[in-house]
């Protein structure tokens, strides 16, 4: 995924890691919440229709040095 800032640039949007995945360990977690734009850590969960819903938070310019 990528997420297009006008006049600034383009961000490549890594992984999403759902929360309830049993491969994500305490330290995984730890490393993907650190100074970063957001953590790709999401949790699933379904929607009134029964389709799963995933939802995730991106913070630009999180962690730039001088960013306004």
């Amino acid at each position: 995924m990528h997420v297009i800032e006008p006049g600034r640039g383009t961000y490549f949007i890594d992984d999403i890691v759902f929360r309830d995945d049993p491969r994500l360990t305490p330290e995984k977690l730890g490393e993907l919440t650190r100074n970063r734009g957001g953590s790709g850590v999401a949790t699933p969960r379904r929607g009134p229709d029964g389709t799963w819903l995933v939802e995730r938070d991106i913070f630009l310019g999180k962690g730039i040095p001088g960013y306004r």
